[in-house]
């Protein structure tokens, strides 16, 4: 469905920062923009999106500063953060498309980090993709 609200996860929205301007998630984005989706995750997707970021900076891929930036600028996108979680652990943004009617694209992300490579994507990280 064209105008169907999508559920983004973490994974994508650690994808969409990494990526360039070619990069599917950029033009996943983009699209979905374009088309005037309605874009929602769970709140809980705060502490994630942290997490990674966290995890970046301690293997020496980010700046603490850089996170700091990474964070300020996912959160400016206009994701509508949805509180419905009642438990921990509920694997929220898998029941929140099922409950909303959206998508829910996820995208691989590799926590084994390649000591020279960088993170996920294979490269070095200097820097994160701006929408």
């Amino acid at each position: 469905m064209p105008n169907s609200p999508v559920c983004v996860d973490a994974s994508f929205l650690i994808r969409l920062m990494e990526s360039d301007e070619a990069g599917l998630p950029v033009q996943l984005w983009r699209r979905w923009r374009a088309e005037g989706r309605f874009i929602v995750a769970p709140a809980l997707i705060f502490y994630e999106i942290v997490n990674a970021l966290c995890r970046y900076v301690v293997a020496g891929y980010l700046m603490a500063e850089q996170a700091e930036e990474a964070l300020e600028a996912l959160l400016a996108l206009g994701i509508h953060f949805i509180r419905r979680a009642t438990k921990p652990f509920t694997s929220e943004h898998c029941r929140l498309p099922t409950v909303s009617g959206c998508r829910l694209p996820t995208m691989p992300i590799t926590w084994r980090l390649q000591s020279d490579r960088g993170p996920s994507s294979g490269r070095q990280t200097g820097g994160f993709f701006r929408l």
